[in-house]
């Protein structure tokens, strides 16, 4: 009879102790990267038990914007795709870049930096005023302005310039109405910078 009162309070023991492990989640979050850390603890209850770990990691993908400038980027994997706004690097029907454009190249320099040093593709965009062929040759011209800037700078990677003329805006040149749309001419003045990794298709 003693034997058996032994053994049901060990067991009761067992399952008691058994209860009281459970499962503590420790949230860590990294202000400075944006990356938030769950991780899930099994605690052990005995040399028997077997601890077990697992984490999920999620990471904000963000974009750049550089306040005060018409620089934008998107950055994802391999690729870095950078629009700057030719208004703001180039007098109206001009090639040559203007003093304030610095600002904005150096931005897109420094991000081109950081990406790598493989290929770069800078493509000149005009809006739809004007003859067809100009605005290609006004676009040819001043994505060699900004192509001529950053080899410059020193960037080491392969740098080449394609102009485009207003065959690929990005928004419309006029209204439903027929009416002239300066805003939409004025997303579509534009020379695009980007970078193109090992596994990238250009567009």
């Amino acid at each position: 009879m003693i034997r058996f009162h032994h053994f049901d309070f060990a067991l009761s023991s067992l399952l008691f102790l058994s209860c009281q492990s459970g499962i503590k989640e420790k949230p860590i979050q990294d202000s400075a990267s944006g990356t938030h850390i769950q991780v899930e603890e099994k605690q052990p209850t005995g040399p028997d038990t077997l601890r077990t770990t697992s984490s999920t990691v999620s990471t904000e993908s963000g974009n750049l914007t550089s306040e005060g400038s018409s620089l934008t980027a998107e950055q994802s994997g391999l690729n870095v795709d950078i629009q700057l706004a030719a208004d703001q690097l180039f007098d109206f029907d001009k090639a040559t870049l203007k003093p304030e454009a610095e600002t904005a190249l150096q931005h897109a320099a420094e991000e081109l930096q950081k990406a790598g040093k493989e290929r770069v593709e800078i493509t000149g965009h005009t809006d739809s005023k004007g003859n067809d062929d100009y605005n290609l040759k006004l676009s040819q011209k001043r994505a060699e302005a900004v192509r001529d800037w950053f080899v410059a700078y020193g960037l080491k990677n392969d740098i080449y310039a394609v102009g485009k003329g207003e065959k690929e805006p990005i928004a419309e040149n006029s209204l439903a109405n027929g009416q002239d749309n300066p805003e939409g001419r004025a997303k579509n003045r534009r020379v695009e910078v980007k970078y193109l990794g090992s596994s990238s298709i250009s567009k």
